[in-house]
């Protein structure tokens, strides 16, 4: 999967990290109150929001005497709400009628919206924003892409608390690969008690046990700790 990006030269990345930069430079028309607002968007107000990539497009030409490469910056901002089912706007854009490096932004953007906190919701956590993307919005997203995308992007960071088939770990390792099965410090068994702590790479293990429940997190993962007496961060030394 990563030789699908290794033919870039350096130039190319160079413009893919900038067009990725200017990508929603269309939302600068865009009123602050509709931007900001935390309740549902009416359709009128929607309809302006659907508006800002063809805008962004429209001001990175109007620069051309000052940035390089304004084409394939324009096709970035433009594309980036498009979808490979053709769901998406501002044209309707389906699969290869789309450009590449409008495919990969559109992937970083919505991964990026959804695990950071926003006026109308909380931020997911990576694994969470993994099944969104994967299953909840299927079709959005060109498969390879979104593929070595999380294959890239650890779903389960270190110092994750999990709740596993083998009871309790803390995330000491996630590699390129296999972020979907970590390598864990075990710590505690299914109850919560603590017990001799050992690793292990999720990853091996040949029967297929090794089911993730849980992310343990936020006033759950406080008041875990407390129960445990001490800090399994402790493991990851």
């Amino acid at each position: 999967m990563l030789g699908m990006l290794c033919h870039y030269t350096k130039k190319d990345l160079q413009i893919l990290t900038l067009g990725a930069l200017l990508h929603d430079l269309g939302k600068i028309a865009i009123p602050e109150e509709i931007l900001t607002k935390n309740t549902g968007l009416t359709d009128e107000e929607f309809a302006v929001i659907k508006a800002h990539p063809l805008r962004g497009a429209q001001r990175i030409h109007e620069m051309e005497n000052m940035l390089p490469h304004t084409a394939l910056l324009s096709a970035i901002a433009s594309e980036h709400h498009e979808h490979i089912d053709g769901s998406g706007y501002p044209r309707g854009l389906k699969d290869e009628e789309i450009h590449r490096y409008a495919k990969i932004v559109a992937i970083a953007d919505v991964y990026d919206a959804l695990t950071s906190e926003r006026p109308y919701k909380k931020a997911y956590t990576p694994n969470v924003a993994h099944n969104i993307m994967c299953n909840v919005i299927r079709g959005q997203f060109d498969p390879k892409l979104l593929n070595l995308f999380f294959n890239n992007v650890a779903l389960y960071p270190v110092g994750t608390i999990l709740k596993t088939d083998y009871g309790f770990g803390i995330v000491k390792k996630s590699a390129f690969g296999k972020t979907e099965t970590p390598t864990i410090v075990v710590f505690a068994n299914m109850e919560g008690r603590p017990i001799e702590p050992y690793t292990i790479d999720l990853s091996t293990v040949e029967d297929g046990n090794h089911k993730i429940h849980i992310v343990v997190s936020d006033n759950d993962l406080r008041h875990f700790i407390h129960n445990l007496a001490f800090d399994p961060s402790v493991y990851l030394k």
